[in-house]
């Protein structure tokens, strides 16, 4: 197998030390059958972790957009790994992340992916007050679209970790998970936790919010149980076989 990234290059650099080294020997190569699976692993880790980040460092919404899109990524490998080349380079960014995550839990894989882009630890963070609403770096407000990103990461771990992923299909998750995540089914599943009687986009927005209240009360832990029994219930999971 071709490691475009070499793995004692990887641990040296980023100080990463894996127990299981077949992780990051398949984060390394696109050729691995675990890769596209990682990266997709990897970028809802990474994109709630820079939405944390902005949220809590007063940054703007835009701002950790931009640190998790392609060329961002792609630019922070080439600095740390010169050899790196191609468009898709930042493709690493996730797929060491995600990598990290399976060899230990996804809070160290969170801020593993932040620190890599020179913003820091964010996962203290999840237990901090939430910072007041600010509709200039937040259009949709922070603790929705804190929560958005959480439910989304949920979802994705889920998923990902009852696969068995040497033999897990990247697309057919991503399918199930926009399946999941559709606005008109997580209407239906979310409309008790709303106060408005119409409108679908308010009461996904509500139930974000909700989200993030939930972290505020019971942790990570307790918004994943929460999210879990909203939006991935054994009648929820059915819905992507539905025509």
């Amino acid at each position: 197998m071709t490691r475009i990234l070499n793995t004692e290059e990887v641990e040296r650099i980023t100080g990463v030390r894996f127990g299981d080294r077949s992780l990051l020997t398949d984060a390394c190569s696109r050729e691995s059958q675990r890769f596209r699976v990682f990266e997709f692993y990897g970028d809802s880790i990474l994109n709630l972790g820079t939405i944390l980040w902005a949220l809590h460092s007063m940054r703007s919404e835009n701002t950790a957009k931009r640190l998790a899109a392609n060329r961002a990524l792609a630019q922070r490998i080439q600095e740390l790994f010169p050899v790196a080349r191609g468009r898709e380079i930042g493709d690493f960014v996730e797929t060491l992340t995600a990598a990290v995550a399976m060899d230990t839990d996804h809070m160290k894989a969170m801020d593993f992916t932040t620190g890599l882009l020179g913003l820091g630890p964010v996962t203290h963070f999840f237990s901090q007050p939430q910072p007041p609403e600010n509709v200039v770096r937040f259009p949709r407000g922070g603790a929705a679209s804190l929560g958005r990103e959480l439910v989304r990461f949920v979802v994705t771990d889920q998923l990902v970790r009852v696969q068995n992923l040497p033999g897990a299909d990247a697309p057919e998750l991503n399918r199930q998970r926009t399946a999941i995540l559709a606005n008109r089914r997580m209407n239906a599943r979310v409309a008790a936790y709303s106060s408005s009687a119409a409108g679908g986009r308010r009461q996904r927005r509500q139930f974000y919010e909700r989200v993030t209240l939930e972290l505020r009360s019971g942790g990570f832990e307790g918004a994943s149980k929460f999210i879990q029994h909203v939006v991935m219930s054994s009648k929820s999971r059915g819905l992507h076989n539905e025509n």
